[in-house]
């Protein structure tokens, strides 16, 4: 945020304009809302200035979309303020004609709902059905950033109802279905099941309406699988990843979703969604992931028991080194040091040491040897 003497130095009427509202948000959140005017007064009147000195006058688009991004950002700095009606009437300046005054009506309504009045943001958002030019499509595309904003801050004040109305009148399925996604997951960890159960089959609807028209269906649902699980249902999660077609989109589902199980704590359930797919190096990847995930929760020796227990080939080098970060956190050095040094090849005793060293910095500060280990790091680097 530039100082007012700093700002008149900028080279052209843009950058102060954009200078002067920045200024002015930053004036309005610290209480001194009398500078904030005056600076936003001096923002739209540098925005009304434009174009630029040295800027072509013959060029009318270049000059259109120069001072269209002035007074968008004039707009947005006095929606941010609280002056809705100034905001709306210095979108109405912008040249160009609906199209080009669409985006930034989208972020006087993103910036409503940021202040916490949803309500006007709905109102500014549903303005932009009434721009003639625009197609059905238009609105619900353009406008996406808003709605999010909106439905957010509806979620943030516990309008569960109004952020499903909102999903639902929007147009666009792909806009629908990430909306729904959002609605889902924040139902699911406030323990509204019935409410994620009916937003994930809103998801999914859309997801599978959308993936009619794509050569290699599958993404969309995995996605939709993703957000199942991060509301809790793991078990829909993995039957909404199973039925999946494709099995590449179908084993990246069910790794997302043995993700999600061993983030929670629940490994064994990790363990069980990973034997799930079917393909053995995609397996062994999921398989390790649950690994290194129990690892950096910091229960090194349940780690070390899981990749003993579900992986008996050769260690993978992220796993040893989150293990034996891990581990030393937890107290057994030396256990750890001998663990690391007795891997079999030379790059898992680097990982194995490395996370030592790691381990060392992070709960006790102490640095001689972990340069020590650092060293003999780069030394056992040497192939076998």
């Amino acid at each position: 945020m530039l100082p007012a003497p700093r700002i008149a130095l900028l080279s052209d009427s843009r950058a102060r304009a954009e200078a002067f509202a920045d200024l002015a948000v930053g004036l309005g959140a610290a209480g001194r809302r009398a500078e904030a005017g005056a600076a936003l007064a001096d923002a739209l009147r540098e925005a009304r200035a434009t174009p630029a000195e040295g800027v072509p006058p013959n060029v009318s688009s270049w000059l259109d979309d120069w001072r269209a991004r002035a007074l968008t950002s004039v707009a947005v700095a006095q929606a941010r303020l609280g002056a809705v009606p100034a905001a709306l009437n210095t979108v109405g300046e912008i040249p160009g004609g609906d199209l080009r005054r669409a985006r930034p009506l989208s972020r006087v309504a993103g910036a409503q709902a940021e202040a916490g009045d949803v309500a006007g943001a709905l109102r500014t958002l549903s303005s932009l059905n009434a721009l003639s030019s625009l197609s059905p499509e238009d609105p619900a595309r353009i406008a996406l950033d808003a709605r999010l904003a909106i439905l957010r801050a509806q979620l943030r004040a516990g309008d569960l109802g109004g952020a499903i109305q909102l999903a639902t009148a929007t147009r666009s399925a792909s806009a629908r279905r990430f909306l729904f996604e959002i609605v889902a997951v924040r139902a699911g960890r406030s323990g509204a099941r019935a409410e994620a159960a009916n937003a994930i089959r809103q998801a999914l609807q859309a997801a599978e309406a959308l993936e009619r028209r794509r050569r290699f269906p599958g993404e969309l649902v995995a996605v939709v699988s993703l957000a199942q699980a991060r509301s809790g249902d793991i078990p829909g999660a993995i039957q909404t990843a199973s039925a999946i077609g494709d099995e590449s989109y179908r084993h990246w589902a069910l790794k997302d979703i043995s993700k999600v199980q061993a983030l929670a704590g629940d490994i064994d359930g990790a363990v069980r969604t990973a034997r799930l797919i079917s393909r053995d190096v995609s397996r062994t990847g999921a398989l390790w992931g649950v690994v290194v995930l129990q690892a950096h929760a910091g229960d090194g020796l349940g780690a070390l028991r899981t990749m003993e227990a579900v992986l008996p080939g050769p260690p993978d080098g992220q796993a040893v080194r989150a293990i034996a970060r891990a581990r030393v956190r937890g107290g057994a050095v030396a256990e750890t040091l001998a663990w690391a040094m007795g891997q079999a090849s030379s790059e898992l005793r680097v990982q194995g040491l490395l996370g030592t060293a790691e381990g060392l910095l992070a709960s006790r500060g102490i640095a001689p040897p972990c340069l020590f280990l650092y060293t003999c790091a780069a030394w056992l680097r040497e192939p076998d």
